[in-house]
């Protein structure tokens, strides 16, 4: 008797579906998202709950929405490593970590060798 194990079991209280393998279902929980109204929201509660808004308050959003976006933070140019050149980084210091290891041992063992030689 064979027995033909093809991934992990289904969890309990999950319906089996053979079509999709593992469903989103089964890695998510429900949960509720909280938010914190912006300062602009009351305004536009204020414009959208009256038949006939103010112009300052259109004024006041039109003002706001074609003004200038904040300035973006960005890193400056050439201050991170990328990806690339840290698999350059980590071989280089892997080859000179062996390279110095080897030299460092074969000078131990020929300086001794050598040393030997000399006392006979």
């Amino acid at each position: 008797m064979s027995c033909n194990i093809v991934g992990p079991a289904v969890p309990l209280n999950h319906k089996l579906d053979l079509a999709i393998r593992y469903p989103v279902s089964w890695f998510t929980i429900p949960h509720p998202e909280y938010f914190t109204p912006s300062s602009d929201s009351s305004t536009i509660a204020a414009l959208l709950s009256t038949t006939n808004p103010k112009a300052e308050l259109i004024k006041k959003l039109q003002s706001e929405s074609i003004a200038d976006p904040p300035a973006m933070w960005r890193p400056h140019k050439g201050a991170a490593v990328g990806f690339f050149e840290q698999g350059i980084i980590i071989g280089g210091s892997f080859l000179l970590t062996t390279a110095i290891a080897g030299v460092s041992t074969a000078g131990y063992f020929g300086i001794r060798y050598a040393l030997q030689r000399l006392r006979q």
